[in-house]
């Protein structure tokens, strides 16, 4: 295979991603944009390699835009204390294709993610669509229409703006997380009609032309969030929250019926299954949040603790450090149980601590484990003969 990149990235990809990826790139756009196999014809012209086979979103990349999500998921929290957030989640019902007239040395294009690399579609085209929705529905496709100032087009004009005021609501970009890339085709079976536009008539005897494209194919639940400020005082006679609800009622009827995209009266870029998930999300998200502060305190403490305990240690003797951590030993705790028998018993025995052997004897009563025999025979039997013995209770 040949690629045309500088050589010391060709050099890395070479040693390190070659090997790891088995000869493929994980990251969309550079898999996509960059790593094209180019070959030269008979005539000496590049000719780019169109078997286009199905590739799977990453699931290294699956996480690092999980992880993104969840964190502006976080910010959207913080911002509804302030303003009005909505998070509309919906389904592809088949398969989306968002920036295919865009440049390419292939003809064709796909929307990706220069950074997390996986298909997105802009937060402008989410403005866009929902503003050409309006325009059908309510205009007939009129844009004059918006200036009659009717409770309709004020409301959009609190939605998308205008050139007299700016709009109060924000889309954000919208992340397709995981699914695949599958190769699909359209046929041109007129294409010297259309390269001469439309000066030589459309016949019989033009070859039909096959043109290879991708298509974005996901079973994932998909986030369309958007937010309205506050900060300014709608010029309809809605307010903010019933604005809120307006808006996700355009937003999920434009991506039922006109879809987004590129082919979209061919089925392609429609969504359906639409739920609000506002208060789930946030909510789940608030939980979490406070568990996981809840945790951090527990672990500060557990570690305030321990620096305690431990500069304590630090200012006793060998004898006062083994009395303190036999006196700490916990009854139920399975772990202090063994260690009292082994480590401690043994230093206890070594340093002759009377002091210390107090309070291992106190210990094992509590544990009901200060059996007292004539003849012991058990392991235990014979350790407790053996404190009895250092203090001097034989």
């Amino acid at each position: 295979m040949t690629f045309f990149h500088p050589k010391d990235l060709m050099d890395i990809y070479q040693r390190y991603g070659a090997v790891k990826s088995k000869g493929h790139v994980d990251h969309l756009t550079y898999k996509l944009n960059y790593f094209i196999d180019v070959s030269k014809n008979k005539e000496g012209k590049l000719k780019f390699n169109k078997k286009n086979q199905p590739i799977t979103i990453h699931p290294s990349s699956t996480q690092i835009i999980e992880q993104m999500l969840d964190y502006r998921l976080r910010q959207l929290a913080n911002l509804s204390q302030r303003q009005v957030v909505r998070i509309q989640e919906g389904t592809l019902i088949s398969h989306l294709v968002h920036g295919l007239g865009a440049g390419h040395v292939t003809e064709t294009a796909m929307t990706i993610h220069s950074v997390y690399g996986v298909p997105y579609i802009p937060a402008s085209s989410v403005k866009g669509i929902v503003r050409h929705w309006f325009l059908q529905t309510f205009c007939d496709g009129i844009e004059n229409r918006l200036e009659e100032k009717d409770e309709l087009s004020i409301a959009y004009e609190d939605v998308a703006g205008s050139q007299e005021h700016r709009g109060k609501v924000s889309f954000f970009d919208v992340f397709i997380p995981s699914g695949t890339l599958i190769p699909d085709v359209m046929t041109v079976h007129f294409p010297s009609y259309y390269k001469n536009k439309g000066k030589r008539p459309a016949g019989d005897d033009d070859s039909p032309k096959p043109i290879l494209f991708y298509t974005v194919q996901s079973d994932a639940r998909i986030e369309f969030p958007f937010m309205i400020t506050m900060l300014r005082k709608p010029n309809s006679p809605f307010t903010h929250e019933q604005l809120a609800e307006i808006v996700s009622d355009w937003l999920q009827k434009a991506m039922s019926e006109l879809g987004i995209g590129s082919k979209t009266a061919s089925g392609y870029g429609h969504f359906h299954d639409w739920k609000d998930v506002t208060d789930e999300k946030i909510m789940k998200l608030q939980q979490r949040m406070k568990r996981e502060q809840e945790e951090r305190i527990q672990a500060q403490e557990e570690k305030a603790a321990q620096e305690k305990e431990e500069a304590l240690l630090e200012s006793m003797t060998e004898e006062e450090q083994l009395v303190y951590l036999i006196t700490n030993l916990k009854p139920n705790n399975e772990q202090d149980k063994a260690a009292s028998k082994n480590e401690h018993f043994i230093a206890v025995l070594e340093t002759e601590n009377v002091k210390a052997a107090e309070a291992l004897k106190a210990y094992w009563q509590q544990t009901n484990e200060w059996k007292i025999k004539a003849k012991p025979k058990k392991k235990q039997e014979v350790k407790v003969m053996q404190l009895r013995k250092l203090l001097n209770e034989l």
